[in-house]
């Protein structure tokens, strides 16, 4: 039975794929986990991405990698939300590790297989994955053999923030449009929120939920990112595309260096609900 959090017009998708696993892929994928916006209850419909991880006993020979990209074709050929497939094909022995410890392996992205290469796996979606998990294929995601602590979450948001994030803030101009503008905020409303409450939330959630008194923008940001989001066709709340990408830069600069300060470097600000 397919767990309630899968939206009904991904399961046809979903019984496909598992069925086609199963049938040809027998012994070779011994699991295969939902995780990331479905787990966490946001998936949006023509939006979300519908990721995964699949588990192998062993790496994949190039002929097999060869095969599921067979497999991957006939599913986007089958199934108009195929193209939202996200996912990794993993072997059991480097569950919980990082990118930069494991060797390049097969990934999905946007329903097209790429035959090697590094996706995303991170800590954060190691604790996605065995915290909010969905099993397809495969014993309970708790059960999975590794662990991750929540000092591997916050070492890898930590990266993320400064690297990723900051390059996003110092050029405004890749802040333009309103897909951009819209993620730019809401996952920065999902780190800040899991800062400060040592959990994971989908990004609805973390908008909804996260408080910055001392941001005066925030509330309109906030606004703004909430009507791009629910398409309601309503103008925008700034008078130009560079104006708001301006307040979204100062908003992540902002952000970054407060939460570096408060949950790396040990500072206190109330005002900012960041411990």
């Amino acid at each position: 039975m397919m767990d309630a959090r899968v939206p009904m017009e991904v399961r046809p998708l979903l019984y496909g794929f598992v069925r086609r696993l199963q049938e040809d892929w027998s012994g070779i994928v011994t699991g295969c986990y939902l995780y990331g916006s479905i787990a966490l209850g946001e998936y949006v419909s023509g939006k979300s991405d519908v990721d995964f991880l699949a588990v192998t006993s062993r790496p994949l020979t190039s002929p097999e990698t060869n095969r599921l990209a067979r497999l991957h074709h006939d599913l986007t050929r089958d199934y108009a939300c195929a193209a939202w497939l996200d996912g990794v094909y993993l072997p059991i022995s480097d569950l919980g590790k990082t990118n930069r410890e494991i060797s390049p392996y097969p990934y999905c992205k946007r329903g097209i297989l790429e035959l090697s290469g590094y996706w995303d796996v991170n800590h954060v979606t190691w604790w996605l994955v065995k915290h909010r998990g969905i099993a397809l294929i495969g014993s309970p995601p708790s059960q999975l053999p590794f662990t991750v602590t929540w000092e591997h979450v916050l070492t890898t948001m930590r990266e993320n923030l400064v690297s990723y994030w900051a390059e996003k803030a110092a050029t405004p101009h890749l802040l333009l449009s309103d897909e951009a503008v819209e993620f730019a905020l809401c996952t920065m409303a999902r780190i800040l929120y899991t800062l400060q409450h040592r959990t994971i939330v989908s990004k609805q959630e973390a908008l909804n939920a996260v408080d910055l008194a001392a941001s005066p923008e925030w509330e309109k940001l906030r606004r703004e990112a909430m009507r791009i989001r629910t398409g309601s066709g309503a103008p925008s709340l700034f008078a130009t595309r560079e104006e708001r990408a301006e307040a979204v830069s100062r908003f992540l600069s902002r952000s970054i260096a407060r939460s570096i300060h408060h949950v790396w470097q040990g500072g206190t600000d109330d005002e900012t609900g960041i411990h």
